[in-house]
């Protein structure tokens, strides 16, 4: 099944050739579908677990075998038993180190209070001084600000011919 091979909803619907709509009624009305489906993702999620968790430990594998006959002056030895020739092998093995930031995921993951990923970042001024800010505002911004007050209903334009405005013009009533 699609699923099996790491295949989400939208796979399956895509390949059904209906909506993904479909897929969730069937989901809901047949328990044999939705069980296939959740089996299928949880053997690709296993498998990824697995991976991942080789990953975060590291690994050893076998690299190289050579085999050759087994001699006696320049003669094969042949095992009694079987009538074969006894074969000298020799296996090499390689590691593979644990990988940092597969540790580091699975950890985030798996022990939440001890290892919650975060960045922080600390700003200082000059000298270690707090950071100082300045806003500049053109002109023709505060047109634009005046506009946003009024249409929110915080300010009221003076009419012509106040020269200044009672406190009940500037703040809304």
């Amino acid at each position: 099944m699609i699923t099996r091979l790491g295949g989400t909803d939208p796979d399956l619907a895509k390949a059904l050739r209906v909506t993904r709509k479909t897929i969730n009624e069937w989901k809901l009305q047949h328990t044999a579908f939705r069980d296939a489906i959740k089996e299928g993702k949880d053997y690709t999620d296993s498998g990824v677990v697995e991976s991942l968790l080789e990953r975060a430990l590291g690994s050893e594998f076998i690299s190289e075998v050579h085999e050759k006959p087994m001699t006696y002056m320049g003669k094969p030895i042949i095992d009694p038993k079987t009538g074969e020739v006894l074969i000298d092998r020799t296996i090499k093995t390689s590691k593979i180190p644990p990988e940092t930031a597969a540790c580091i995921f699975w950890l985030c993951n798996r022990r939440k209070l001890d290892w919650v990923h975060v960045n922080r970042i600390e700003v200082t001024g000059k000298g270690g001084e707090p950071v100082k800010t300045e806003h500049k505002i053109a002109v023709t911004d505060y047109a634009e600000i005046a506009r946003i007050l009024v249409d929110a209903g915080v300010f009221q334009l003076p009419s012509e011919g106040d020269a200044d405005p009672a406190p009940d013009k500037i703040l809304p009533s």
